[in-house]
């Protein structure tokens, strides 16, 4: 008796082949590269690429008449030279808007005073954040309290 599996299996990375009608189908090779963030879908003969952000699987390959055949929507996720991209378009496009934020933080050298310095890393610390972090607040808090238009 052959009892047939409706849920989606994860590749796993030691055994780089599936069973499809009793016999052993190899993976695409560059299934080997991510094996984890790949699965097949034995009901519909399919290969499912997994985003690493959202978890969303995505189809990207169909086993049809002996060879697997690219079925994977560009708008949704990337092939890439090596396999296929480890995120979805949409978690790509929230990834690049975060890199924009932070391109927006300016880098700045500043010479302190050795007994200040510790100062600022006892404060940061005690209070969960950056030191950075804490130099931001105490700028930004003096910023409101002077009116820099009268200074000008």
């Amino acid at each position: 008796m052959i009892t047939v599996m409706t849920e989606i299996q994860q590749i796993n990375k030691k055994n780089l082949s599936i069973e499809i009608d009793g016999q052993s189908i190899t993976l695409p090779a560059y299934v080997e590269r991510a094996a984890s963030t790949y699965y097949y879908d034995p009901t519909a003969q399919t290969l499912k690429k997994r985003c690493h952000i959202c978890k969303q699987h995505y189809d990207v390959e169909h086993y049809l008449e002996g060879k697997w055949d690219d079925i994977h929507d560009e708008e949704k996720y990337r092939k890439t030279k090596s396999g296929y991209n480890s995120y979805c378009e949409q978690c790509i496009d929230k990834k690049k808007a975060r890199q924009v934020q932070k391109s927006e933080i300016m880098k700045l050298t500043v010479y302190l005073e050795q007994e200040i310095v510790r100062f600022i890393k006892i404060k940061a610390t005690l209070e969960g954040i950056s030191n950075s972090e804490y130099i931001s607040r105490l700028v930004k808090a003096d910023k409101n309290i002077t009116d820099l238009v009268k200074l000008l």
